[in-house]
């Protein structure tokens, strides 16, 4: 048995941390890091959305590279085909107009991918971000108190910490 524990030790030492990446839970689909859902039987608000994905440990999607963004695009095309559905998104700019961040960390975007011509405030108030089925999902400013689909995303890296020797 000493035995065992010293070779733990010794891979920690040697490893210098531990990472360990689980599986995704059931209904969640893996990409690099991350888990989404993609939930489309309970329409919310982009606050109840934001509320939703919050008491299930996770976020609405942010969207931090184009790979990331074409991932999104791809679910939502296979799961949603000849659809005219949205999809919420963290983004917003409800704080300040034409300032576009992502509502669970408030960072500016990174990157884009909005429709041209978006975002637009049509009919005004346009202030959350989503993918948009009509724009081959693009992205589209939309008014917050919809009631549409949404996407959770949840980082699925845990770190256990560093070991220092």
């Amino acid at each position: 048995m000493a035995d065992i524990g010293y070779l733990v030790l010794l891979f920690y030492l040697i490893g210098g941390f531990v990472a360990v990446y689980s599986n995704c839970s059931n209904g969640w689909i893996r990409n690099d890091d991350s888990c989404y859902l993609f939930v489309d039987l309970h329409r919310k608000t982009w606050l109840q959305a934001k509320s939703d994905c919050e008491a299930r440990n996770s976020h609405l999607v942010v969207i931090e590279s184009k790979a990331e963004n074409d991932f999104v695009k791809n679910q939502l095309a296979k799961l949603h085909p000849g659809t005219e559905d949205q999809f919420w998104t963290a983004g917003n700019d409800l704080v300040t107009e034409n300032n576009w961040v992502w509502g669970n960390t408030s960072d500016i975007f990174e990157v884009s991918f909005w429709h041209p011509g978006e975002p637009n405030q049509s009919a005004g108030e346009e202030d959350c971000l989503t993918f948009y089925t009509r724009y081959r999902f693009d992205w589209n400013d939309e008014h917050c108190n919809k009631p549409m689909p949404y996407i959770c995303e949840v980082e699925d890296y845990i770190d256990s910490g560093s070991i220092i020797g």
